[in-house]
């Protein structure tokens, strides 16, 4: 891929005027402090206008949209990360006290944990007897909550992330497996701590409003609970 040449910040602001998005005064210290690849590049996708851009051949916006919308799902991004990880993290604390406890429940000598007898070899595990194939589901929860743990750990976009072998494991399927692992009134409190979040970025804008409601984030709009 042949490097694109460097442009100044007010060429960059050009650019993406001429390109149909307006642009606030604030854009050019937004896109200094954040990098234009990490807001425009990733953030751009819901806002372009399709057709238009495969006329012209390069990205063209929808009519309406501003660098505001862009940059409010950017900063919407980073803060669902956080919240998120601060409820993965709490599945990954019971998960981990819950498997030492049960082992050390069923293996009560000191050094129980260095004998590999007390361990299922993996593939025996995966085709083993049949008593083993009620832990699965609870594997692949596992896996799904891993995957979007190293998500936000590596603050890579998540609010449209899909895992999985064919990648159709979305937040709102995260959301449903960290239920598997968490009690009710902490899923409760996760939920309502995204309900607000998405409500609260979504009242600064209603075309961003509109990307989170019909996202795959699970989040019903405040008319769809009445």
């Amino acid at each position: 891929m042949a490097r694109k040449p460097f442009k100044t910040l007010e060429e960059q602001v050009a650019i993406l005027e001429s390109r149909g998005l307006s642009m606030p005064e604030y854009a050019a210290y937004a896109l200094l402090g954040e990098d234009y690849y990490c807001v425009v590049n990733g953030y751009k996708e819901p806002f372009l206008d399709k057709e238009a851009s495969a006329e012209a051949g390069h990205d063209v916006y929808a009519e309406g949209t501003g660098f505001g919308d862009l940059y409010g799902l950017f900063l919407f991004d980073r803060d669902l990360r956080n919240l998120t990880f601060k409820y993965l993290l709490k599945a990954e604390a019971r998960v981990r006290s819950v498997a030492a406890y049960t082992f050390s429940e069923a293996y009560r000598e000191l050094d129980a944990y260095l004998k590999i007898a007390n361990y299922t070899d993996a593939k025996d595990y995966m085709v083993g007897p049949i008593h083993y194939d009620e832990d699965l589901a609870g594997l692949i929860a596992l896996r799904t909550l891993v995957d979007f743990r190293n998500i936000c750990a590596r603050d890579e976009r998540l609010w449209c992330a899909r895992v999985g072998p064919v990648r159709d494991e979305d937040f709102s399927t995260m959301v449903a497996k960290l239920a598997l692992i968490l009690d009710s009134e902490t899923i409760s409190s996760f939920k309502s701590e995204l309900a607000s979040l998405v409500g609260g970025y979504a009242a600064e804008s209603q075309r961003l409003g509109e990307v989170l409601y019909n996202s795959d984030l699970g989040v019903p709009r405040p008319e769809d609970d009445k």
